[in-house]
């Protein structure tokens, strides 16, 4: 959602109108989108299902959206199939290959290493945006560009985040690794986003 934020408020700064359809939402993810002027759909089917395909079509024909963004590896080539009937252009938001042909007609990772070759076997036809050129950043990252400054006198504070859930914790894998060097002259703070499951363990482990 929050990456997905990033370029629906670029298109709205070109005067563009944004829908966002979710499968699943809680009141944080509701709440940003509401202070962004964004509107929601909610669809009360499993994600990357039939029925999910045909709801998400029709809102396609009723808002007369020309292009869907489309985001999550739960989505197959018989869902994008379905949406393609409406004549709406497909981009396809990954971070890795995943089926081997998929109906699209833009592909965008925005990781350093994303080479277009890895992605041409998943739509020959579609355009490849691969790389940090096609970085998608939100409007209060971009509005503090210019407070970057040089670090003359070296490395004093420390900043985690893994974003909103980090499934596979790495926020304590890090910490963990820390621990094992000496930085008693740092000062490590955490970001532990709202759909984290491990916040207490975390919180535990750096009380220590």
């Amino acid at each position: 959602v929050m990456r997905c934020l990033g370029l629906a408020q670029n298109w709205k700064k070109q005067h563009g109108e944004v829908l966002f359809i979710l499968n699943e939402t809680n009141p944080a993810i509701q709440q940003r989108l509401a202070q962004e002027n964004i509107n929601t759909r909610v669809l009360n089917t499993p994600s990357g299902g039939s029925e999910d395909a045909a709801q998400t079509a029709r809102l396609i024909q009723e808002h007369g959206a020309k292009i869907i963004l489309v985001d999550g590896y739960q989505f197959k080539k018989s869902w994008f199939q379905t949406v393609r009937n409406t004549s709406v252009k497909i981009v396809l938001w990954t971070d890795f290959p995943q089926d081997d042909f998929l109906p699209v007609d833009i592909i965008l990772n925005q990781n350093p290493h994303a080479q277009e070759a890895d992605y041409q076997i998943i739509s020959p036809r579609a355009h490849i945006l691969t790389g940090l050129n096609y970085l998608v950043l939100r409007k209060e990252f971009l509005s503090n560009h210019h407070a970057r400054r040089k670090r003359d006198q070296g490395l004093k504070k420390i900043l985690i985040t893994m974003g909103g859930g980090d499934v596979s914790n790495d926020t304590l894998k890090i910490l963990k690794a820390l621990e094992n060097l000496d930085l008693t002259h740092l000062e490590i703070s955490i970001i532990v986003g709202y759909n984290n499951k491990n916040r207490e363990e975390i919180i535990h482990f750096s009380k220590r």
